[in-house]
């Protein structure tokens, strides 16, 4: 399958990486609110912060398809799953340093 788009494949990669970063810092730090949400009562804003989540990743996800072709979204994948493994290390931190468990 040909890429919807004339940029070189080094680019459409650089695009999906940078998109798949913002998007995987925003989608994964947003948990902590979440559960915020649902720690105090507002079980229809968690939902609905939840659904929106959802929507914007795959919302993105399938403009990175469209407007760059596969590369982009398989770098988008990848940089969205390493956001992931950097924010939930980034917690585990800040959960260590609270409790004084200096492992």
């Amino acid at each position: 399958m040909n890429a919807p788009t004339s940029l070189p494949l080094l680019l459409q990669i650089l695009a999906g990486l940078l998109a798949g970063s913002l998007l995987g810092l925003l989608h994964f730090a947003s948990l902590d609110r979440n559960l915020q949400l649902f720690l105090t009562g507002r079980a229809l804003a968690a939902i609905g912060l939840q659904l929106l989540r959802i929507a914007l990743s795959v919302g993105v996800l399938v403009l990175l398809l469209r407007l760059l072709g596969l590369p982009a979204l398989l770098a988008a994948a990848i940089a969205l799953l390493l956001a992931r493994q950097w924010v939930i290390g980034r917690q585990k931190r800040a959960i260590v340093l609270e409790s004084g468990d200096a492992r």
